[in-house]
């Protein structure tokens, strides 16, 4: 997971006013809940769509969560927090969630290009609607309600202390997380349900991608310690 700064990410202002004072002033005037998804289908993937080539640049052609090359067909925009409905997590990575609408999702961040995350096809088809907040978090479910307030699960590649969370295991290349479970069991759980949830050990082309690149760094570490030493 690569660390990006949002904040030095620059979109044609002709599009942020799109996106603003039309797609999501329209988007809150809609009186219900199926009328704004409604809404969303009808304008959907063509409004964001053109984005993707700035993120792509911002990141170097990579996927944000993964670090991986991708064709331009292989990349998709993931709204990190989902816009329809929010899905819960399965089986025994189910984390404390609370009760909440299930049915509502972000929706009024559908057109906000901060909750746009780069990524690949297969963290695409995976990532889907899950968004779990921690136990006791508070829950945006309209704009009035401060959505950066809530205590959430998944790793944001947009934030820096996130993405430090994840380490490598040089042996298998495989994602695993920095921090062990008894000391930091906050850190560990969100990194191994995201390991999860993002599907980072799944492509086998990745982990030997990611085997070769810690091989070299090693091998650049080790040069560096003895020039080092020479001094």
């Amino acid at each position: 997971m690569r660390y990006i700064e949002l904040n030095n990410l620059h979109l044609p202002n002709a599009w942020k006013k799109k996106a603003s004072r039309i797609h999501t002033r329209r988007l809150k005037a809609k009186p219900s809940l199926q009328e704004r998804k409604d809404y969303i289908t009808t304008n959907g993937t063509h409004v964001w769509k053109p984005t993707k080539i700035y993120l792509m640049g911002f990141s170097h052609n990579k996927c944000w969560f993964t670090e991986a090359n991708n064709a331009i067909s292989s990349f998709h925009i993931e709204h990190f927090r989902p816009k329809k409905k929010v899905k819960k997590l399965k089986g025994i990575w189910k984390y404390n969630e609370q009760t909440r609408n299930w049915n509502v999702g972000y929706w009024w961040l559908t057109y906000n290009w901060r909750n746009y995350r780069l990524c690949c096809d297969i963290l695409n088809s995976h990532k889907g609607n899950y968004f779990p907040l921690s136990n006791g978090s508070s829950i945006a479910t309209n704009p009035t309600i401060n959505h950066a307030a809530e205590d959430y699960v998944l790793l944001d590649p947009t934030v820096q202390d996130d993405v430090k969370l994840l380490g490598f295991d040089v042996a298998t290349g495989e994602a695993i997380p920095k921090y062990d479970e008894q000391n930091f069991p906050n850190e560990y759980s969100r990194a191994r349900i995201s390991i999860i949830v993002y599907h980072l050990n799944e492509e086998v082309l990745l982990l030997e991608s990611r085997k070769q690149k810690l091989k070299e760094l090693d091998k650049l570490k080790s040069r560096i310690d003895k020039n080092i030493a020479l001094f």
